[in-house]
């Protein structure tokens, strides 16, 4: 089973509700259009940081997660990609992480693109940020716009943020 995910944004938000003008976006590179030289696609080893700001999370068991390239030679990946022009397929058993200050009582929304991929056998998208875990069991073949909103309990200069799927 695939999973695309694309354009992660990770927003502040108050006590008080703030306008979008001021949420600040706190990943450096959520959206994976870094590198920016990937053709086809790049398989991500188990610890590879090679998106920026990222680092994969493979079991070495089946299919490592990948970054694609929308345009690739000999085919397309359009329909994959959100927007921009990379996305990341997270398969069984891999996933990708990051790390983000958080600041304790501050509730913070999480949100990003998502897709289900074609192959049978479906298992939710699990997420887990902060110490908080959730899993999107209603991701459709479709992109579609995924929220989860928690309140940090510890201020921590590096929470954890984490998108995998568990499944053997």
């Amino acid at each position: 089973f695939m999973k695309i995910i694309k354009t992660i944004l990770l927003m502040l938000a108050a006590a008080l509700p703030l306008s979008p003008a001021t949420a600040a976006n706190l990943l450096s590179n959520g959206g994976f259009e870094s590198p920016g030289t990937v053709t086809t696609y790049l398989f991500l080893s188990n610890n590879a940081t090679s998106v920026t700001g990222w680092t994969a999370i493979d079991d070495a068991v089946g299919e490592r997660p990948y970054l694609m390239n929308k345009y690739r030679p000999g085919g397309s990946y359009t329909n994959r990609v959100s927007d921009g022009t990379y996305a990341l397929a997270i398969n069984q058993g891999s996933g990708i992480k990051t790390t983000f200050p958080v600041t304790a009582g501050v509730t913070y929304t999480l949100s990003f693109q998502a897709r289900k991929g074609t192959t049978a056998g479906y298992t939710p998208l699990e997420v887990s940020v902060a110490g908080f875990n959730t899993a999107f069991s209603n991701v459709s073949g479709s992109f579609q716009l995924l929220s989860y909103t928690f309140t940090a309990s510890a201020t921590n200069p590096a929470a954890e943020l984490r998108f995998f799927n568990s499944a053997p």
